[in-house]
């Protein structure tokens, strides 16, 4: 039997079913009983219960267990190398949250939009390649999770689920995403990183609810240039691009007037604009892994900035400006960096920790030398 089967009366039992609650399913027992709803609107339910408990053996279920698939509100089928969802699933009416992450689903039926009271769809760590565009139907979800999936792109019709809180799209092969994203208008959390991102559309920034969260990771896409929609969300404290193929920071990356964590580790940026001094209270900045020569003389004006990693760069020696950050505690740099600066080194009063890369007996060495004069930091190998 299919839900298109119902006649009016059967209808609006399930309806009731939503409710999830027991007076519910007693009173659709009462009414099979006296004949308004037929029997065979057992069998979707069997079906499930079978499926979900797939080593019991007996066909007929009792009333007790009949209540309890009639009444689940969560599911779990984690783990079972699905392949696909059983159709009778569009028959649990009270359920509000569906897991089947850790499988091997390659698609989404449509028919799951009819899960009309669902508040999270779970399906991480699949291999879905698309998502259905009558996902857009499921009016009263709050998270989609299709983390871990092979996902390209997602259909526009995500726009219009409007009470959508939490959408995590980590670790797919998401090229860009549809301008209808920015429709979901109580969006408070989305993940993106590790993914095959060249742009953000620009209507990220008109989502009040994420635009006042302090973090974004866009780490491990395919970036080539900063994202302008970031430098629309003024309350960002907190930026990861590391691992993407940036070449350059923007001129006006002063918008960004809240910021205090930057890291750009394993991109290929050959210079910093100058208006970077303008972040007044960026506190770490992680530039290792870049193709820098040379580091701008505003830096000399973050007077907030206590952490600074310029390693795996090409600079002959340490820049002159890094003597002139007057809170810097910390400092990363390259062995070869290290061994042309002694001097510069030794005037940095004010460090704390000094972390060197290279040959072992090499910073030993240097790091005797510069305990003389910085009495207060402490030295390390750092890998």
């Amino acid at each position: 039997m299919k839900i298109e089967d119902l006649n009016e009366f059967e209808v609006k039992m399930l309806e009731l079913l939503q409710t999830g609650e027991k007076w519910a399913v007693e009173l659709f027992f009462q009414q099979m009983e006296g004949g308004l709803i037929r029997k065979t609107m057992l069998k979707p339910y069997q079906k499930i219960w079978h499926w979900y408990y797939p080593t019991q053996k007996s066909t007929v279920l009792a009333i007790a267990q009949m209540h309890q698939v009639m009444g689940w509100q969560r599911l779990f089928v984690t783990n079972r190398q699905l392949t696909q969802v059983p159709q009778e699933l569009v028959w649990l009416k009270s359920l509000k949250h569906l897991h089947l992450s850790r499988n091997l689903l390659k698609h989404l039926p449509t028919d799951i939009v009819h899960l009309d009271n669902l508040r999270g769809l779970i399906i991480n760590n699949n291999q879905i390649k698309e998502l259905p565009e009558e996902i857009g139907q499921m009016k009263n979800l709050e998270k989609l999770d299709v983390r871990g999936n092979r996902l390209r792109e997602l259909p526009q019709s995500i726009g219009q689920l409007k009470q959508l809180k939490v959408l995590e799209l980590k670790g797919n092969q998401l090229r860009s995403l549809p301008e209808e994203i920015g429709k979901l208008s109580q969006l408070e959390s989305i993940t993106l990183q590790s993914n095959a991102l060249q742009t953000l559309p620009l209507s990220l920034a008109n989502l009040h609810e994420l635009n006042h969260r302090e973090s974004f990771n866009l780490s491990r896409n395919h970036f080539v240039s900063f994202p302008e929609a970031l430098l629309l969300m003024p309350n960002l404290q907190h930026i990861d691009l590391k691992n993407n193929q940036l070449a350059a920071l923007p001129s006006n990356i002063h918008l960004l007037e809240q910021l205090q964590n930057l890291e750009l580790r394993n991109n290929k940026i050959t210079r910093l604009p100058d208006a970077i001094g303008q972040l007044s209270k960026l506190s770490s900045l992680d530039l290792r892994n870049n193709l820098l020569t040379d580091l701008p003389n505003s830096l000399k004006t973050l007077v907030s900035l206590k952490a600074l990693d310029i390693r795996g760069n090409a600079f002959d020696k340490l820049p002159d400006v890094v003597a002139m950050l007057p809170n810097l505690k910390t400092l990363y740099v390259d062995l070869p960096v290290a061994e042309a600066s002694i001097k510069q080194l030794a005037q940095q009063k004010n460090l704390q920790y000094l972390y060197i890369t290279g040959e072992p007996e090499k910073i030993d060495s240097i790091c005797q030398q510069l305990q003389v004069y910085m009495t207060g930091c402490t030295f390390q190998r750092s890998a």
